[in-house]
């Protein structure tokens, strides 16, 4: 009988070489979101598997960047007579991810495996792909005021796999084509909101936004508005007492003594049409024309 539970059964380990390919970083974090899983499975029975729960690569490796895992305590034939293995690769992406490689026949001693196969070390590329991107960016001045208030809002991103997703960010500017950065950043919304109420704006002003999706992985994709968003012109108050000029203001004493100057001109000031002068009935709100006081009703 074999002594499968000793180390000189467990004859064989394998070598698998991989790449960081597609965008953004993979790395050893405080969960396997950005790493990935090495299992082997043993063509035999359970209890030939190799070790579980291992993770590559241990540094930070960007697109681009190879790194390697060691499966040890594996059993070749030598010792498990017909014995093969199955290599499952997975990792998170926007939909979870799984390569599935082999069966495989390992020789006693250190095996490798790449993209070619058993024996090769070409590595295979772990491809992480940008997130989806937020759609219907849109936005208009919002009530109380519109001349200093944006109501900007997009369609949340859908992820199959929400635990990919790392933060949305919204991005202002007050150039057009802009590139998202840290100096145009203005909120970070949490999952699942998709828009924001700004205050403190300038009047009259073109301001332009993007939206950025960011993976855990690190790679961003955005949704940017090409045309602006305009605040609306300040309005100055109504002040009844501060001109006598019929144009900007209502005078209770210019309208029915000097109809030139102020009720019957209507290019100079209130239109006498709206009620200004002998008929105080049709100015609605404000009676003008007794010259010495302003009546509402």
């Amino acid at each position: 009988m074999l002594g499968l539970g000793t180390a000189h059964a467990q004859n064989a380990s394998l070598n698998v070489y991989m790449r960081a390919a597609g965008s953004g970083t993979f790395n050893r974090t405080g969960s396997i979101s950005t790493q990935v899983n090495v299992y082997a499975v043993s063509g035999l029975a359970a209890k030939y598997n190799g070790s579980t729960n291992l993770y590559a690569p241990t540094v930070a490796s960007p697109s681009g960047t190879a790194f390697t895992l060691t499966v040890p305590n594996l059993y070749s034939p030598a010792v498990a007579p017909g014995n093969t293995y199955q290599l499952q690769l997975s990792w998170t992406d926007n939909a979870s991810k799984q390569l599935v490689l082999g069966p495989y026949t390992l020789a006693p001693g250190t095996n490798s495996l790449g993209a070619g196969g058993l024996s090769s070390t070409t590595p295979i590329d772990i491809t992480n792909d940008p997130p989806p991107a937020a759609s219907g960016l849109s936005c208009y001045p919002d009530l109380p005021d519109r001349s200093s208030q944006l109501y900007v809002y997009w369609s949340g991103v859908l992820l199959a796999n929400a635990k990919d997703l790392n933060r949305t960010e919204l991005h202002m500017s007050r150039t057009a084509g802009f590139t998202p950065s840290a100096a145009t950043l203005i909120a970070t919304p949490p999952y699942g909101t998709d828009q924001r109420k700004l205050s403190g704006l300038l009047p009259a002003t073109d301001y332009y936004f993007c939206v950025r999706v960011i993976d855990n992985y690190g790679a961003s994709t955005d949704a940017c508005r090409a045309l602006a968003c305009t605040t609306a012109m300040a309005m100055p108050g109504l002040d009844l007492g501060a001109a006598s000029d019929g144009g900007t203001t209502v005078d209770g004493g210019a309208g029915s003594e000097d109809a030139g100057t102020g009720g019957d001109d209507a290019g100079a000031g209130v239109d006498s049409g709206s009620g200004v002068g002998n008929e105080p009935e049709q100015l609605g709100s404000v009676a003008v024309g007794c010259g010495c006081s302003v009546i509402t009703r």
